[in-house]
């Protein structure tokens, strides 16, 4: 069970969000991760998780649920892709979106350290089929009316992340 939960609706700008202290920003390794996120979905430099969205047309979900003990979310049918990191979070504060505002910022429990964050995905498929699909009919339309059109298949691509202290 859960103790804290936060959601981000939005489109991540350069198609990927990133899970870190918000001061550990700039670390060496980032573009390695960013690479190999983009065959992996999600990779990490040792101090920021970077995941790589399917696309970047539709909103994705992001929900972040904090933990006191090992979550209850696990690699199933109904989140058919998992990856696991340990990241260090020395302020207890985590951060959890892109680079231009589009996050939440998360006060973590118990002391500044390294936690354990699990990443759960579903729904890339079907959102890179919708985007194909739709493109057309969302290219042809005034801009406003396009993007309140495609606002029915936000939420398609769903990300979970899980955080425990360890």
């Amino acid at each position: 069970m859960p103790i804290q939960q936060e959601e981000l609706l939005f489109r991540p700008q350069y198609s990927y969000l990133t899970v870190r202290d918000y001061t550990l920003v700039d670390q060496p390794g980032f573009n390695q991760a960013l690479t190999v996120a983009q065959t992996q979905v999600a990779a990490s430099n040792g101090s920021e998780i970077v995941i790589v969205c399917a696309q970047d047309t539709l909103r994705i979900r992001t929900v972040v649920y904090v933990h006191e003990d090992q979550p209850a979310c696990s690699e199933s049918d109904e989140w058919p892709g998992r990856i696991s990191f340990t990241l260090p979070v020395p302020t207890s504060q985590l951060h959890v979106g892109d680079a231009f505002g589009n996050a939440v910022i998360i006060d973590l429990p118990g002391p500044p350290g390294d936690f354990a964050v699990d990443i759960s995905y579903r729904g890339r498929e079907q959102a890179r089929a919708k985007v194909a699909e739709t493109i057309e009919q969302f290219a042809a339309m005034p801009l406003r009316q396009g993007m309140e059109w495609l606002e029915q298949w936000s939420g398609i691509e769903e990300y979970r992340i899980d955080v425990r202290h360890i």
